[in-house]
């Protein structure tokens, strides 16, 4: 018999099934144990990866099979969520293990992924900007936590720095969406091509608007020049998905007045935008001059918050 395949009695002892799932009936993919090749028709209806642990791990055959992934990924996939690859998948600064703010309706985990292109003046997650920068939470903790949250977390949200900066974000999120648990995006959509990967993966976006759609304004509010052609065309990308989604804007006094929230309100308002948020700035530890008024006057202006709920089917403040 030829070395590269097991017999099935060997495959039966081998093995221990799981029953958690119903997996596609074809037949049709080869999965490997061992180094060797083992044809799924051997079993039928499940799929499997052999002492990636000191334990046997049973995989159900959808995972490997479904528009999930392409089956030649199959093998990096499955092993990217139980171990070898774990703290190479994504960079991660920190993880927020419980949230009820970050993602509408939903009890999620926040994974603040690192790096970011832009240095916004009121950023409250600098220690994130350095797409190098070190962290001691890795891709592991993060599946190790989801696998024991499951019944009490409904999903989770790639968060930021700026999660599309990261090449294997399609990845995290296959590999988060196979365990069972519904994800949202962070962005502030500086990189449509990397939006359009995922943008089909994501139940929610929350798109950060940072200022009016001037070059030199956004300049200023993200501390580095922008292509606003590519961040309209990820908000029309946005738009157009059907993907539920808000758009949002940290009205921080040092960069903004009234009449700038007026202006991004007509523009967002006229592209199709349907659900606004303002958000309050909270003075960040550099920030000594700033006062409390200052940062109110945007929220106890009677006219401008009448004028935002006229313009929005959805309106409303977080203070």
């Amino acid at each position: 018999m030829a070395q590269n395949v097991i017999t099935p009695k060997a495959a039966r002892r081998r093995m221990r099934f799981s029953r958690r799932h119903t997996p596609p009936q074809d037949g049709s993919q080869v999965f490997w144990n061992r180094g060797r090749t083992l044809p799924l028709n051997i079993i039928p209806r499940t799929a499997f990866i052999k002492k990636l642990s000191h334990k046997t791990q049973i995989i159900p055959s959808y995972l490997l099979t479904s528009a999930l992934m392409p089956y030649e990924n199959a093998k990096n996939y499955i092993l990217s969520i139980k171990g070898e690859k774990m703290e190479n998948l994504i960079r991660i600064g920190d993880i927020e293990k419980f949230s009820i703010v970050d993602f509408p309706s939903k009890i999620a985990a926040v994974v603040f992924m690192q790096g970011c292109p832009w240095r916004c003046p009121f950023c409250y997650n600098q220690s994130l900007q350095n797409p190098n920068g070190e962290s001691d939470a890795k891709w592991a903790h993060l599946i190790h936590l989801l696998e024991h949250r499951k019944g009490i977390l409904d999903a989770v949200v790639f968060s930021g720095g700026e999660p599309l900066m990261q090449n294997n974000l399609p990845q995290a999120i296959d590999a988060v969406k196979a365990l069972g648990f519904e994800v949202g995006l962070h962005t502030g959509g500086y990189n449509p091509d990397a939006l359009a990967k995922v943008l089909d993966k994501v139940v929610w976006v929350g798109f950060d608007i940072k200022a009016p759609f001037d070059p030199e304004h956004y300049k200023r509010a993200t501390g580095i020049a922008c292509d606003m052609v590519k961040i309209k065309q990820s908000l029309d990308m946005l738009i157009n998905s059907g993907v539920h989604f808000e758009c949002r804007t940290t009205c921080d006094p040092r960069l903004l007045k009234i009449a700038d929230i007026y202006k991004i309100a007509d523009e967002l308002s006229a592209l199709g935008v349907k659900e606004y948020y303002i958000q309050k700035y909270r003075p960040i530890p550099s920030d000594t001059t700033t006062q409390e008024s200052d940062c109110g006057k945007f929220f106890n202006d009677a006219a401008l918050l009448e004028y935002l709920h006229s313009k929005f089917a959805i309106f409303d403040v977080r203070k």
